[in-house]
This record gives C-alpha cells, sequence and structure tokens, in this order.
C-alpha cells in the first residue's frame, strides 16, 4: 500500500544528526495510518530512535551503519509494536516507554522489556562515577 512518504525504511536527512524513516501504512481503527521513526545523533554520538517503525534488514543496516543506537523511545500507547525487533537487532540500546505502554502491550500478549519510564522529568545525565548504560 502507498503512503505516499516512500521511499520507505530508509532514512531521510532532514538536518545534522536528525533523520525520520518512514514505515509501511498500517490498519488504524480500520483506516490506513502512516508510519514514521524519528531518529537523533545526540551530542554524545549515540543515536535516539523515537516511535521505530517495522525493522527490515536493510534499515537495521542503514541505521547500524550510522552510530550506536543507545536509547528506543515508546512515546505513547500506539508506537511500540516495532520496540522488540529493534531491541533484538541492538541489544545495547536502552529502552523507554511511556505511561500504561508495557501495560497496553502485555494485554496485546507482546512481552516488552522497557529500562526506563518516561515521565515529567528526564533523568539525570551521566557524570563522573555513572555509567551511562
Amino acid at each position: 500500500m502507498a503512503t505516499g512518504y516512500e521511499p520507505l525504511n530508509t532514512p531521510k536527512p532532514v538536518g545534522p544528526g536528525i533523520w525520520i524513516v518512514d514505515g509501511p501504512a498500517i490498519r488504524f481503527f480500520g483506516m490506513p495510518f502512516s508510519t514514521r521513526a524519528t531518529v537523533v545523533q545526540l551530542d554524545n554520538g549515540d543515536l535516539w530512535v523515537h516511535s521505530p517503525t517495522q525493522l527490515s534488514d536493510g534499515l537495521r543496516d542503514e541505521v547500524a551503519a550510522l552510530v550506536p543506537v543507545a536509547h528506543l523511545i515508546a512515546p505513547n500507547w500506539i508506537h511500540y509494536a516495532y520496540v522488540a525487533d529493534w531491541q533484538a537487532a541492538f541489544p545495547r540500546a536502552l529502552a523507554w516507554a511511556a505511561p500504561g505502554v508495557a501495560q497496553r502491550a502485555a494485554k496485546k500478549g507482546m512481552e516488552l522489556r522497557f529500562d526506563h519510564d518516561l515521565g515529567r522529568r528526564g533523568p539525570r545525565p551521566p557524570g563522573p562515577g555513572r555509567s551511562r548504560r
């Protein structure tokens, strides 16, 4: 199904250290719904992937060629479906979930591992003696 955002499953640069990845359309409440991930290179060089899309072999290879994937973000109750695939491809990445995401995934029969919950305040940045991972 064409989305109007082709090419799909490839990082498209939109600014220095920022890419979007348009994924395939999914059905949501019976309607076609486009999918998109945002990939940001952090100041330390790591990648942060917001709302991971379906992970094809080609997309995995293209993202892996950028820099290490360090963070996977499931920002709300409908943007978690592909987190497990990204975790398998990038096992060192930390997974972050908005409130209720893990419970909703469990209700759908998905066992997902999230390392951190998203909340109103972000985590403390790494400092002397504190590891990032």
